[in-house]
């Protein structure tokens, strides 16, 4: 979010959390390295102003807390935040990163 604010699109892998935030217009998410390389020699593409105005319209204090307590009441209130439980789906073997040694 930080970069972002300041107008600096994102490049990450697809692992934890980037890939619900980053938008196609803000950033890349991939586990190719070929990908990665490309999008910071292209950082130009995106514009700093759209980095920046995505962080305001989506993360800032106000916006994430408010998120917060709308997700402790539905709890608080006797509700499930999930129709169905999470679950594992698969238990991951290969290699995150595979252009790692």
């Amino acid at each position: 979010m930080e970069s972002l604010y300041f107008g600096c699109p994102v490049f990450g892998t697809p692992y934890g959390s980037l890939t619900e935030i980053i938008q196609p217009n803000v950033g890349i998410t991939s586990n190719s390295l070929s990908a990665l390389v490309d999008a910071v020699q292209n950082a130009n593409q995106f514009d700093p102003k759209i980095c920046h105005e995505y962080v305001m319209e989506n993360f800032t204090s106000i916006h994430m807390t408010n998120a917060y307590l709308s997700k402790y009441e539905t709890v608080l209130s006797g509700h499930q935040l999930n129709d169905i439980a999470p679950t594992l789906k698969t238990v991951q073997t290969e290699k995150f990163l595979p252009f790692l040694p």
